[in-house]
């Protein structure tokens, strides 16, 4: 069994812990087998909730369908451990490990102690250790729960938004927040184009482009509300059950960048935010200009592009993966031939 070392935890927090790349090569060129994403659906839930969690994994050949082993690691990282989750997480079994299922993909029941762990509830202390403080939000406000997932001889760390409120915030506010912040909604590739042209997804019948050529490569996203109206389907920052019961009574988001409500720690205030967008480009031939682009939440465009030259001849496979700044996933495959 291969594991994940410390050394390499850090590292391999950033995004999703993937197989690690050949040294030397592009995150965005598929040279060998690798685990690309990780999605909870829905993209956020509060304890007690069911969770289906599925992957991205490819190899050269296209997409490959290892079975998938998911756990919850219910163990919080010691004090003095600087990295994201607790080294024991990368364990296939033992105490903190808490098997959800194997397969294509899972359901989950969110932790009843895991805003206690991994969110802002005081902790309860651990053996041997001074009593733990609660985990500090990301940048979104928001808060996960660690996830070890075993494919293959590989041992890889995912992580799930969890729903926990705000901390130490007045009561108007914490009230506010617990009536209008709605769950993260994952976002969705409408579709990846190559100069406007869509890509087929389909392997047996691949999208032709000139051998050696530079493409300009574009991934599409919905346009979200830029303001909430009741009666748009769209449950927004703005709006609850009370002031908007259309919408509201059973909360739909949008499959694009979200606007959310925000607890300014710092200013003590609740604002509307909107969501970070970014893309990770995958290719198993040719090359990309960048490895991921994206758009800021100040940015209200839909889509972002990137440039592919492509192999000289030859099937290049190819994946986008999107991704919201509160941890939701989207991901869609692209199939190209060149000749």
């Amino acid at each position: 069994m291969v594991f994940l070392n410390r050394s390499t935890l850090a590292l391999a927090l950033l995004l999703l812990m993937r197989c690690k790349p050949d040294l030397g090569a592009r995150e965005s060129q598929i040279a060998g087998p690798r685990l690309l994403a990780m999605r909870a659906t829905p993209a956020e839930g509060a304890q007690g909730d069911a969770i289906v969690y599925d992957a991205l994994e490819v190899d050269p050949s296209g997409e490959v369908t290892t079975p998938m082993d998911y756990a919850y690691c219910t163990l919080r990282k010691s004090l003095d451990n600087p990295d994201t989750v607790s080294f024991d997480c990368l364990a296939a079994s033992g105490t903190g490990i808490v098997e959800i299922g194997a397969g294509s993909s899972a359901t989950g029941t969110v932790p009843s102690d895991a805003c206690r762990n991994f969110g802002p509830d005081v902790p309860f202390a651990q053996p041997g250790q001074p009593q733990g403080r609660p985990v500090d939000p990301d940048s979104t406000g928001g808060y996960y729960q660690p996830l070890r997932l075993l494919f293959g001889n590989e041992i890889d760390i995912g992580q799930s938004r969890i729903a926990c409120g705000v901390a130490n915030a007045p009561l108007e506010a914490a009230a506010k927040f617990r009536a209008q912040y709605h769950m993260n909604t994952n976002p969705l590739v409408l579709d990846v184009t190559a100069n406007g042209a869509s890509l087929t997804q389909d392997a047996s019948a691949p999208t032709a482009l000139p051998a050696g050529s530079n493409v300009t490569l574009t991934t599409s996203w919905a346009t979200c509300p830029a303001s909430d109206v009741c009666g748009d389907g769209i449950c927004g920052p703005d709006e609850s059950v009370t002031a908007c019961a259309q919408d509201c009574t059973t909360p739909v988001g949008c499959s694009g960048a979200e606007r959310y409500l925000h607890y300014d720690t710092v200013g003590q205030q609740l604002t509307a935010l909107r969501e970070t967008m970014s893309v990770a480009w995958f290719v198993t031939g040719g090359s990309m200009a960048s490895d991921g682009t994206g758009r800021l939440g100040t940015d209200l465009a839909t889509t972002t592009d990137d440039v592919l030259t492509l192999p000289q001849a030859g099937p290049v496979h190819g994946w986008v993966v999107l991704r919201d700044d509160r941890g939701g996933v989207g991901w869609r495959r692209f199939e190209i031939v060149a000749q």
